[in-house]
């Protein structure tokens, strides 16, 4: 259990695009035989900007979300979590491993020390493939499957799951960004091409002017040119449409669908700086249960694959008798959650309630040596977060 996963992938490989068409996406889209397909349709679609910049805004719940350990009922085994998770667990870490909702999934190795994490470090997804929906490391070159060690890695699964196979955002949003793509740098430009600009037509009264004649046009940078013998006839068609609103309508739409889909609002792109007060605290709301969603997504893992194992190793499994609550819980708080619990405590203080100190140890994530109440009749609030703790 303390060796390194040995693993079969060629690093030249991670950056293998394929091309953004409807073909292509469609047979991305449609293949349960190879994920690595779908990885490499991921890292194509991060090359839209607007799906990065949504990308970014969602991941930066973790840099702004404050980590706790919510304790078990035994506070030894609160006190050895607390002390091995920090050691290993890093803010890019978190975010690799939230990537999988983009991806589809994501895993990182534990390397143990006896039974202790010495260090977690991410694994590239391209070394594993799924087989009848379970994850396995992949020898492509050979086509074998190999069991992962139990204990050994973290893994995190898009929640949602097709044929089988988790579902990441790229994967969903790839037809979309596909259309955008068409209507901006296809579409578009042919319209700019040939109606938005005037085209070039040269006419040559014989054969000797002719290669001088388009090497002329082109000198005069223009794309749409055209060479044809004097006397010829020709007629240029008026479109009926001649504005550029198709284009930028369509792309706006496409915009939109990545914005609701990542971060579930599209307020910031689509009111221009206006808007109600109501308006903004819907978004808000929305915004702020897509944060949650991610947050929980890496919490599970952590505390599946890491924090029980932990506890176990060095505790055993006979010392979780007599107590209810045996595991701590890796968690992330967002701060936006920390003040809308506050606002409405401090209400609810206002009305004539009081808390105790087991409220605010549930609520808050602190020990209890991490605060001390205004009063000392241990029903009191609001409460006072001491120096020396570990989360101020």
């Amino acid at each position: 259990m303390n060796k390194e996963l040995k693993l079969y992938h060629k690093h030249d490989e991670y950056y293998n695009m394929i091309e953004l068409s409807p073909s292509a996406v469609r047979m991305s889209i449609a293949n349960t035989r190879q994920f690595k397909q779908k990885l490499n349709l991921y890292y194509t679609i991060l090359r839209d900007e607007h799906f990065l910049s949504k990308k970014h805004d969602r991941e930066s719940i973790f840099a702004k979300a404050e980590w706790s350990i919510e304790p078990c009922e035994n506070k030894k085994v609160n006190d050895f979590v607390y002390e091995h998770l920090w050691r290993v667990l890093t803010v890019n870490k978190l975010q690799s491993l939230h990537e999988a909702l983009f991806c589809g999934f994501s895993i990182a190795e534990i390397l143990w020390e006896g039974n202790i994490p010495a260090e977690v470090k991410m694994l590239p997804q391209q070394a594993f493939n799924f087989q009848e929906g379970k994850l396995f490391i992949y020898d492509e070159e050979n086509d074998k499957y190999y069991d992962i060690p139990a204990n050994k890695t973290i893994q995190v699964f898009a929640p949602i799951r097709i044929n089988n196979l988790p579902v990441g955002l790229s994967e969903i949003l790839a037809p979309t960004v596909a259309l955008k793509y068409a209507s901006l740098f296809k579409n578009w430009a042919h319209f700019n091409e040939f109606v938005a600009m005037p085209m070039l037509m040269g006419f040559y009264q014989n054969e000797s002017q002719k290669t001088g004649l388009i090497k002329g046009l082109n000198n005069l940078g223009k794309s749409s040119i055209g060479v044809m013998p004097d006397g010829t006839r020709i007629e240029f068609i008026d479109p009926k449409n001649v504005s550029p609103e198709t284009f930028v309508n369509a792309i706006e739409k496409c915009e939109n669908a990545i914005s609701k889909l990542i971060v579930g609002q599209t307020l910031t792109t689509q009111s221009a700086g206006t808007g109600s007060y109501a308006q903004t605290k819907i978004h808000g709301d929305v915004r702020q249960d897509f944060f949650e969603n991610s947050i929980n997504l890496v919490c599970e893992a952590i505390n599946k694959y890491l924090v029980k194992p932990m506890v176990d190793f060095n505790f055993g499994r006979d010392h979780s008798k007599g107590f209810n609550h045996f595991y701590p819980e890796f968690r992330l708080i967002n701060p936006m959650c920390i003040e809308q619990k506050i606002e409405k405590d401090q209400k609810m203080y206002g009305m004539g309630i009081r808390f105790t100190k087991k409220y605010i140890k549930e609520q808050y994530g602190l020990e209890e040596d991490d605060f001390t109440l205004h009063n000392d009749n241990e029903r009191a609030y609001p409460f006072v977060a001491n120096r020396n703790s570990p989360f101020v």
